[in-house]
């Protein structure tokens, strides 16, 4: 980016319009004073400034912008650019945009934007599973953040260590980065509603990680407050904005443009209905993992139900956390159908992945029932997907349960057999 200076701007504009010095000085001022404006040897007084605006037809404002204001708004430019290019999965474009920023706000030492900027990067190196880098630009715009004290930066960038440690299986440490987040959220007199969704959501999960029943069920208790606070918002919301075109309606566009910015203060990070349905799903599963069901059955519903309005494709997984619901309650006929249901999904979508969890509950389903030769049937079902397209992962844990299952109807042989299929899975990879 050219940075331009006072002098530069006058000089540029001058050459464009082809006027010499003597042209634009005029009687006002001296072509050699003029030239010493024009390589910042000096600075032109205010008069002879709109003097030189008027001349040249260019705004006072932009004659009297800074450098530092400049670079400013080149960087806030490009980082919001760099954070559409992430969301988008362009990550190099991301990444050179970023590291552009990065050389031209440190020599003006703009600690928001080079923190911004580190941030950005953190999420690219994220996105790419590049965890260790990630985890270093996530730290480093930590830094930035709290040097100017940017509270609410602070927050998201320790949630997003904490989702990194997440990735890394460093359960430990993740949950500490959510308890920093939160104990700084604690100062603030007001947060964000998603901010703080996302922040009591990943504290409920992490709890749950941790086999910590009790407060797992007081985050869930919270996270549905917090969903409480973000549906009245989003009211609240919808309320001015209908006040804001009223005014519109009557011309008095002033009063209707304040209503509206008012709206978009209120609607800012709000408009994220599938985060919204996962909360929903997870909320529902820490409620079955500690046996309330009801509860656990109403917010999987709900959860259905805006996937359903979204077309979302993850539609099938809330389906089988419904059905583990069923099966807890012995209504196995119920359960069955369901995982059927979301089987059926899988295959028509030509979702592999799903079709292999779908086939590894409905073995976890007959089971419950006790029907041994439909259970076994589905768990090969699934461990053929999951060889087929290479989950390695999750076909050792598919060996496992097989293992457990030939144990219990007493087939030693085959226990002993996919077991040590599992060993030779976790070990290669």
């Amino acid at each position: 980016m050219e940075i331009l200076t006072l002098g530069n701007k006058i000089k540029n504009r001058r050459k464009e319009l082809e006027l010499t010095l003597k042209d634009l000085a005029g009687d006002r001022v001296t072509p050699a004073q003029l030239s010493y404006v024009e390589t910042d040897k000096c600075k032109p007084s205010l008069d002879l400034l709109e003097y030189i605006a008027e001349k040249l037809g260019l705004e006072m404002d932009y004659l009297l912008e800074s450098e530092k204001k400049q670079v400013s708004r080149f960087c806030e430019y490009n980082i919001k650019l760099s954070n559409i290019d992430i969301l988008q999965g362009n990550f190099k474009e991301a990444k050179n945009r970023i590291l552009l920023v990065l050389e031209t706000a440190k020599p003006y030492n703009l600690n928001e934007y080079i923190g911004e900027a580190e941030k950005c990067l953190g999420l690219v190196y994220k996105n790419l599973s590049d965890y260790d880098n990630a985890n270093r630009y996530f730290l480093s715009a930590l830094h930035k953040f709290s040097q100017i004290n940017s509270t609410t930066k602070i927050i998201e960038t320790y949630i997003e260590l904490g989702l990194v440690a997440y990735q890394k299986n460093y359960y430990s440490s993740a949950l500490g980065y959510m308890r920093q987040a939160e104990r700084v959220a604690e100062n603030l007199e007001e947060i964000q509603a998603m901010l703080e969704l996302k922040l009591l959501y990943y504290l409920m999960i992490l709890y749950a990680q941790e086999n910590d029943v009790e407060k797992s069920v007081l985050y869930a208790e919270k996270v549905t407050e917090a969903l409480e606070l973000y549906r009245d918002k989003k009211r609240f919301g919808n309320k001015l904005l209908e006040m804001g075109r009223a005014f519109e309606k009557q011309n008095k566009y002033e009063k209707a443009m304040e209503y509206v910015q008012a709206s978009s203060c209120v609607y800012d990070g709000m408009d994220n209905m599938d985060f919204i349905a996962k909360i929903q799903t997870d909320i529902g599963k820490v409620y079955t993992m500690n046996s309330v069901l009801e509860k656990s059955y109403n917010y999987l519903c709900k959860s259905l139900e805006i996937k359903k309005a979204m077309e979302d494709t993850s539609i099938p997984l809330t389906l089988i956390e419904i059905s583990n619901n069923h099966i807890l309650k012995k209504d196995f006929d119920k359960a069955l159908e369901i995982i059927n249901e979301a089987l059926n999904m899988s295959i028509i979508a030509g979702n592999r992945e799903y079709e292999a969890l779908a086939y590894r509950h409905l073995f976890k389903a007959y089971i419950a029932k006790g029907d041994y030769i439909k259970a076994e049937e589905s768990i090969r079902r699934s461990a053929d997907i999951l060889e087929s397209i290479e989950y390695n992962k999750e076909l050792a844990g598919c060996y496992i349960d097989m293992s457990e299952f030939y144990k219990r109807i007493n087939r030693e042989k085959d226990a002993v057999e996919y077991i040590a299929k599992a060993i030779e899975l976790y070990r290669v990879h």
